[in-house]
């Protein structure tokens, strides 16, 4: 039973990556588009409810089997699993808050939201500009990496 929590764990993560990864490839490049019309499209792909579906839903998946498999392998005792947990839970709220930010900010400058209207170029290109692509990438990607070093190594 515990390799194949193991098994649904890591398909969630690989399935909460992928979803993801579509929405950090539509914010990186966002951030030097021109056009409206085309960052329209890269906000409409990055906010899409199929690609959101297929992250958070493999996000639930890879919590519940990882909490589940803490259990049954009796890791619950240990430091790594817990600091992994709050690592990933710190990791979605910062990337939830700069993300979601940044989104409401285009969505606003290009006047998708319901109040408001659209900005000229040179301020929609400032908005695109002040993108955290970058950090949203270096802080996901890190912190999986420090949560995957967790779990293989188990180092306390």
């Amino acid at each position: 039973m515990y390799q194949w929590l193991v098994f649904l764990h890591v398909l969630g993560a690989l399935g909460f990556m992928f979803g993801h990864g579509v929405t950090s490839a539509a914010t990186i490049l966002m951030r030097r588009e021109k056009s409206p019309e085309r960052v329209k499209s890269w906000l409409a792909l990055a906010r899409n409810n199929v690609v959101l579906g297929i992250a958070y839903g493999s996000m639930v998946l890879l919590l519940i089997s990882g909490i589940w498999a803490g259990f049954i392998g009796q890791w619950w005792r240990s430091w790594w699993i817990w600091l992994s947990l709050a690592l990933l839970v710190v990791i979605i709220l910062v990337m939830g808050f700069l993300g979601r930010g940044y989104f409401d900010r285009v969505s606003a400058a290009l006047g998708i939201v319901p109040i408001g209207e659209p900005v000229g170029q040179e301020e929609l290109e400032a908005v695109l500009a002040r993108s955290p692509a970058v950090l949203l990438t270096v802080l996901g990607l890190g912190g999986i990496a420090v949560i995957v070093y967790l779990m293989m190594f188990k180092p306390f």
